[in-house]
């Protein structure tokens, strides 16, 4: 690790433009200081060389931006507060010594964590404690680096006057473009484009598909719209109208666009400046403009299906992504108007054989079966093989139907579970809020809030009751982070609050 450096192009890609200012080559030769405390650093485990580069210009792109004064960790201490009361989590913030626009031990330590949970977390598929003593020694070494620096550091005003009222974001392609390099490149954030790359390979290695790059594209573009970072579960255009602040004359504009609806759509007719479309599967009435609409767009009402996806902006619809047409069909028809959805009245009859509880246990599947039968009239479960081996079932009743989870009664304090296991909650109840195994956030949301998880907890040097707090004292935070899209779907959909 020795000999690895950090190089311009290494810099520039955390940064909006592609040519360097007068101020770049300063931050560079800073970043390789911060670089050299990670060569001596000891976090108990080992990082890919170009991970630790990453970071360094990471940390060090944190201080460029509350020297510059750009406001991108200012705005997550700001909505962290808002959510939560303090404007970390995890660490205890002494608000007399706490300064929001200066750099604060606080803050290189909670980024510390946040990288390398996204890298050793990442790839180890686990939690990393926040109290890890490398993260607090490093933290000490780069804070110690920057005071240094602080009184003679530049601030970069070309980066700094993309978040300036005058930069306008009222053009919809030129907000997309900053909402992507926001999402995939800015200090924040910039881990989300290895989730981006891992499902473009995935298409880009199925030798079979003609429509590849088509994919790619539209991936890519639901991406920016519709996947929210692990920090507080906030899409894109959120945070940069969290950045841009409400002194921004686009800040309403940009906090107001919805997320890209995506379906096949019937064209239903044609006006001078606009497409009629309705979605088949839900019978939304979209009308489009056509500045977004290729002039060529084989379109006919009643005739073309579309593939494709709309974009609330500026109080009209926008078609953005890539656009597959193909003839209509009352097949077709047919199949996309299915609900998927147990009827309310089934739901609420399943509730009420189940003595209108959402949350049952079992030692085996035989104690299951018969609950099957009780509130279904079967035993009948597309899982049913699955549940040999298991140590104990949970099942959770929803208005999709009743889903089935192994071994995870032993984390669950609750007077109705005789399966409780106080010595498996410690060791392993942190899991739960970590979707670790795919759980549904709304389960893990109950059983938290009725206090039913009280042994969830890191393993902290401190202490048990450290560890507790960890996990308990953070739960919402936690839960946004691993959970992202669905927690903010479940909070969309009223499942949670």
């Amino acid at each position: 690790m020795k000999k690895i450096k950090v190089y311009q192009n290494d810099w520039l890609m955390f940064h909006p433009y592609p040519k360097p200012t007068s101020v770049d080559g300063y931050y560079v030769q800073l970043a390789n200081k911060v670089l050299d405390v990670f060569k001596s650093a000891e976090f108990g485990f080992d990082l890919p060389e170009e991970d630790v580069k990453e970071i360094a210009c990471a940390i060090t792109a944190y201080f460029e931006d509350v020297i510059s004064g750009i406001g991108m960790f200012k705005a997550f201490t700001r909505k962290h507060r808002e959510l939560y009361g303090t404007p970390l989590p995890f660490y205890t913030v002494d608000e007399i010594d706490y300064y929001e626009d200066e750099i604060n031990e606080v803050d290189v330590r909670f980024l510390l964590w946040h990288y390398m949970q996204q890298t050793h977390g990442r790839y180890n598929h686990s939690v990393l404690n926040p109290d890890n003593p490398g993260i607090n020694i490093v933290a000490l070494a780069v804070l110690m680096l920057f005071e240094k620096e602080y009184e003679s550091a530049p601030e970069n005003e070309q980066f700094k006057a993309y978040y300036l009222p005058e930069y306008r974001y009222n053009e919809y392609y030129g907000l997309r473009y900053a909402m992507q390099w926001l999402q995939w490149n800015s200090y924040l954030f910039y881990h989300q484009n290895r989730d981006l790359r891992e499902k473009e390979e995935a298409i880009e290695n199925d030798l079979t598909n003609e429509n590849a790059n088509a994919e790619i594209y539209d991936l890519q573009d639901s991406f920016v719209h519709n996947h929210p970072s692990p920090l507080l579960a906030i899409y894109t255009n959120e945070w940069l109208s969290e950045i841009l602040t409400p002194a921004h004359p686009d800040y309403e504009l940009v906090k107001s666009i919805g997320r890209k609806k995506k379906g096949i759509y019937l064209c239903t007719g044609e006006e001078v400046n606009n497409y009629h479309f309705r979605n088949l599967e839900t019978q939304e009435e979209i009308v489009a403009t056509k500045d977004s609409i290729a002039e060529n767009a084989p379109l006919k009402a009643n005739q073309t299906l579309s593939n494709t996806g709309f974009i609330r902006f500026n109080n009209e619809w926008w078609m953005t992504g890539s656009m597959a047409t193909f003839p209509y069909s009352d097949e077709l028809k047919e199949k996309l108007e299915k609900n998927d959805d147990i009827p309310d009245e089934i739901y609420r009859n399943i509730l009420k054989k189940s003595d209108n509880r959402r949350i049952h246990y079992f030692g085996n599947k035989s104690g299951l079966f018969e609950f099957f039968n009780c509130v279904l009239g079967t035993d009948s479960h597309p899982e049913n093989d699955a549940f040999d081996a298991a140590r104990n079932l949970l099942a959770f009743v929803t208005p999709s139907g009743i889903s089935i989870y192994p071994d995870i009664c032993d984390y669950i304090k609750d007077e109705q579970n005789p399966y409780y296991d106080e010595r498996m909650a410690k060791a392993e109840a942190f899991s739960l809020y970590a979707n670790m195994y795919d759980h549904p956030v709304e389960l893990v949301y109950t059983l938290h809030n009725q206090h039913q998880l009280p042994d969830a907890q890191l393993k902290s040097l401190v202490g048990e009751e450290r560890g507790k707090e960890l996990i308990q004292g953070n739960a919402g935070f936690i839960m946004r982070y691993f959970y992202g899209e669905k927690y903010r779907n479940a909070l969309e959909k009223g499942t949670i609050q």
